[in-house]
C-alpha cells in the first residue's frame, strides 16, 4: 500500500499545487514545496507501521525533510552558516533513528496515528515549524500536509471495503483509519494532550494571545493601564467625586485631607 499512498498523495499534491499557484499570489517554489508536503503528509499515518522496511523509509524521508522545513529557525538561534548545516544534521540524525526507535516502541498500527486528532497535529506541527514572515504562506503549508493526511486515511478505509459482488462488505479493517478516538486510552489521551499543546503553541506563535515570561497567558487585568483619578466616596450616600473637586483647603495631601473627613478614597 506504500506505492498506493505515495501515488494518491501526490495526485492530490498537485491539485492543491496548482489550485493555489492559480488562486494565490504564491509562486512556482512555494508551490513545490506544497506539492511536496502533501506526499510527505501522505505518508505520515504509517509511521505506525509494525513492520520493519515501510518505517525506515519513512523516518528517512522525514529526517530529510524535516531539517528543511526548520530551516528559518535554525537560522534564528544559530549565528553561522556553519552551526545551521550542524542543526539540520544533528536533526537528521534525531528524526530518522532516535525517532524510529521512539516509534516502534511507543506505537500499534492502526492506532492514533490513524486518527483525525493526529491530522490535526500534524497541520499544527507544520505550522509551527515552518516559519515564515506571511502568516498564508505557513497555513498553506500546514493544509498541505493535512491534505496528504487525509487523503491516507481516506484511502485506508476505501480499502476496508470489499467491493467485489453485488453488495460491498466491510472488512475486519473498517472504521479504523478515520476515527476520533483508539482502542487505547492512554494513546487517545496523549494523542489529544499533544494536540492541546499543539493548539496552545500556535495561539502564541501567532501572537493571538500574550504570555507572560513563565508562560502564563496575560489577563486583562494584568495589563499594564493608565492610572485614574483619585476619588472621594461618602460612606453614607456613595456618591464620587474627584478628590481635586473637592473643597479647597486640603493642603499638601488632598487624598489624606479626604481620609480624615470620613470619605472613602479609591482609585
Amino acid at each position: 500500500m506504500f506505492r498506493e499512498h505515495v501515488a494518491v498523495s501526490g495526485t492530490c499534491g498537485a491539485a492543491l499545487a496548482a489550485g493555489m499557484w492559480i488562486a494565490t499570489p504564491i509562486d512556482g517554489v512555494q508551490a513545490g514545496v506544497a506539492f511536496t508536503l502533501v506526499a510527505v503528509g501522505g505518508t505520515l499515518p504509517d509511521l505506525d507501521s509494525d513492520r520493519g522496511k515501510p518505517i525506515q523509509e519513512l523516518t528517512a524521508l522525514l529526517g530529510a525533510a524535516v531539517p528543511f522545513v526548520l530551516v528559518r529557525r535554525f537560522a534564528e538561534v544559530a549565528r553561522s552558516f556553519d552551526a545551521i548545516v550542524g542543526l539540520g544534521i544533528l536533526t537528521y540524525l534525531a528524526v530518522r533513528y532516535g525517532g524510529g526507535w521512539l516509534l516502534r516502541k511507543l506505537t500499534v498500527h492502526r492506532g492514533m496515528f490513524h486518527s483525525l486528532p493526529a491530522m490535526m497535529i500534524s497541520g499544527l506541527l507544520t505550522y509551527l515549524a515552518y516559519k515564515s514572515p506571511e502568516p498564508g504562506i505557513r497555513l498553506l503549508m500546514a493544509t498541505a500536509v493535512m491534505t496528504g493526511f487525509a487523503s491516507h486515511l481516506v484511502l485506508d478505509e476505501w480499502c476496508s471495503i470489499d467491493w467485489r459482488g453485488l453488495t460491498p462488505r466491510l472488512k475486519s479493517s473498517a472504521g479504523t483509519a478515520i476515527k476520533w478516538a483508539g482502542d487505547r486510552p492512554a494513546g487517545t489521551v496523549a494523542c489529544y494532550a499533544l494536540l492541546a499543546v499543539s493548539f496552545y503553541a500556535v495561539l502564541i506563535d501567532g501572537d493571538l494571545i500574550e504570555v507572560n515570561r513563565v508562560g502564563v497567558p496575560q489577563r486583562v487585568a494584568d495589563q499594564p493601564r493608565e492610572p485614574g483619578p483619585w476619588m472621594a466616596v461618602s460612606p453614607e450616600t456613595g456618591e464620587r467625586a474627584p478628590v481635586e473637586d473637592q473643597e479647597e483647603g486640603f493642603g499638601d495631601d488632598p487624598v489624606r485631607t479626604v481620609e480624615r473627613s470620613g470619605a472613602i478614597v479609591i482609585r
